[in-house]
């Protein structure tokens, strides 16, 4: 009876029923209500720099930038004025060498304290992309909802000349690395990939939704391939690994429960050390049919069917995040993941 006790109380403590993929709900993140949450930086200290937007009633749109401690109680601490989200979302956060933080919005840019205190601002007139480590802005102009103009990517370095830094097809991505390096996309106008800034792969036919840097200086690019264009187009999800400038061959994916689904696309992905990945995905929703679900892939891109997430998001799922810990942050347009409440925001266990 003893050892039938020691083992119960082993279950218990333990929890039986934990596997990778389950929600996580000691994790309680305290999100303004309708906010929409379109970034988040895990700091060194395991604290999470929460980026996003909501909409006042007669006034507009605003930004939301807020942080969390890791149990997700709101950070008291980090205060933001309200003056300084004006305007549109938070698309970039990004740490600074110098310990100050670059947000990124649309029309602007600005510079603050590590706890959140106003310290800079940049306006450049249009649309940011991404801010690097060493306090450079790279944006383009015209910004991409202009399609039918051809644009001028620039460098705003951290004394504030402006820099051309390419002239082509209008940019749809851009993202820095953590070397600080620079890979952009750029499209035609059929929102096609035509080149890869960096890499040499050809993915004509290809819509991109998100680029990751992977270990050993890979990349990783997540869409979909239109596989056929009567009547609505259909789609096929794809993540393709890119390894010393070209399309890695060896890296096959293969999804588990993707078998009979023909219409889908990728939403999101992100990178693990050990070259696993976790994605996103939803069904085509002109089939009249919507299904969204997450689910992880193993470094040579088989489906790894140790991670389930039961019955997943009720809606689109927009980032991923592996945190250091190996916890998995999910967030987007959902209410409900694995039938637990949230507000669009859930952390998984990665066992």
């Amino acid at each position: 009876m003893l050892r039938w006790g020691i083992l119960l109380g082993w279950l218990v403590a333990y929890g039986a029923s934990a596997w990778p993929g389950e929600v996580d709900t000691s994790f309680r993140p305290r999100i303004r209500p309708r906010g929409k949450i379109t970034v988040i930086v895990e700091q060194d200290d395991r604290r999470l720099l929460v980026g996003g937007g909501f909409n006042k009633p007669r006034r507009g749109q605003y930004g939301m930038l807020l942080r969390l401690h890791d149990s997700g109680r709101l950070d008291r601490s980090f205060k933001v004025r309200a003056a300084d989200l004006s305007d549109s979302p938070v698309y970039r956060i990004q740490p600074l060498i110098d310990g100050r933080l670059g947000i990124g919005m649309a029309w602007r840019a600005w510079f603050c304290t590590s706890d959140g205190r106003f310290d800079q601002a940049s306006r450049f007139g249009s649309l940011v992309y991404t801010i690097r480590a060493n306090g450079s802005v790279i944006f383009e102009n015209p910004p991409i909802h202009m399609p039918d103009r051809w644009g001028t990517l620039y460098e705003i370095d951290s004394a504030g000349e402006a820099h051309e830094y390419r002239i082509g097809d209008w940019f749809a991505w851009l993202r820095t690395f953590p070397d600080d390096s620079v890979v952009g996309m750029s499209y035609n106008r059929d929102k096609t990939i035509v080149h890869v800034s960096g890499v040499s792969g050809n993915l004509v036919g290809s819509q991109v939704v998100d680029l990751q840097p992977g270990p050993s200086n890979t990349i990783y690019c997540a869409g979909s391939l239109v596989i056929s264009g009567r009547g609505w187009p259909t789609y096929r999800g794809k993540l393709f690994r890119f390894s010393g400038g070209l399309i890695d061959s060896t890296f096959g994916f293969r999804p588990v429960g993707t078998e009979n689904t023909t219409d889908w696309s990728l939403t999101a992905i992100a990178v693990a050390p050990d070259g696993s990945v976790v994605f996103a995905a939803e069904t085509n929703k002109e089939t009249g049919n919507d299904r969204f679900w997450v689910g992880r892939v193993r470094a040579d891109g088989s489906g790894d069917e140790t991670f389930e997430v039961g019955s997943g998001p009720n809606g689109r799922v927009n980032g991923i995040l592996i945190l250091r810990s190996g916890e998995i942050l999910v967030w987007g347009d959902f209410t409900r993941f694995d039938g637990h409440r949230c507000r669009g925001l859930v952390r998984l266990k990665a066992l």
